[in-house]
């Protein structure tokens, strides 16, 4: 997809909304981010699907306070669990520890399944 085929509102309003996802897979391509962040949670891996074009178009697909809302850190990982089962009967799950201190109080779950709105 060319972004410059894209409705200028629909493009524009991404653009902004998605700056800080934008911004952090940018520092991820071009591999300025630590292996982990201020609080040792692991950056995904480099992977081509986080390229501007491809993020964009994911973008579009999104409410406008999932993109707001959400750490990029996070946003990428959930991209990358829905690129994996997208178009497939399959079911990926990832299961993150929030932080050592609150250990206790449970673990995040991200999980999608290839029936998941497009």
């Amino acid at each position: 997809m060319n972004v410059s085929n894209v409705q200028p509102s629909i493009c524009c309003s991404v653009l902004v909304l998605g700056s800080h996802i934008l911004e952090y897979a940018q520092q991820l391509l071009d591999g300025t981010l630590p292996p982990t962040d201020e609080y040792g949670r692991p950056n995904p891996k480099p992977n081509k699907i986080f390229s501007r074009e491809r993020l964009i178009q994911h973008m579009e697909k999104c409410s406008e306070s999932y993109i707001l809302r959400s750490d990029p850190r996070r946003f990428l990982s959930q991209f990358e669990l829905f690129e994996s089962v997208s178009g497939s009967d399959n079911i990926a799950v990832s299961i993150e520890v929030r932080s050592r201190l609150l250990l206790l109080h449970g673990r995040i779950l991200a999980y999608l399944w290839s029936n998941a709105q497009s």
